[in-house]
């Protein structure tokens, strides 16, 4: 996950078969892969079509002007039973984010984290 303002992946960074999970920069004004990588994507799912279509920098630029039939929400892809095949090349994914289930993953990774000893509290932010 990241914070970028100005993209740092390029499609040539890529394994033939790889899957990017583009999980971070989700506000128009960042951005975290070129739009080559968009070239090699045989398969482009997001999580939250809508949020993708008003607030990533990166499907905006690519699909605005040319439509949005080629994204499929991560629901409908599931349930049309679709998996990748030989023929794939890059999947991408994007994610915008859906709060409670943030929330969750990050209360279980702390349980995890506390289970085993790691980590270190820090004090309480205050205003």
């Amino acid at each position: 996950m990241t914070r970028a303002a100005q993209l740092f992946l390029k499609a040539d960074m890529l394994d033939r078969g790889a899957h990017l999970n583009a999980v971070g920069a989700i506000a128009p004004d960042r951005e975290e892969f070129a739009q080559d990588v968009f070239d090699r994507a045989t398969r482009v799912a997001v999580d939250n079509l809508p949020g993708v279509q008003q607030l990533s920098r990166e499907f905006m630029t690519r699909y605005a002007s040319r439509g949005w039939d080629e994204v499929l929400p991560l629901s409908k892809l599931i349930a049309q039973g679709r998996r990748r095949s030989d023929t794939d090349d890059v999947s991408l994914f994007k994610a915008m984010g859906m709060g409670i289930s943030d929330l969750a993953l990050g209360a279980e990774l702390v349980r995890r984290a506390r289970e085993r000893g790691l980590g270190r509290d820090s004090p309480s932010r205050r205003r």
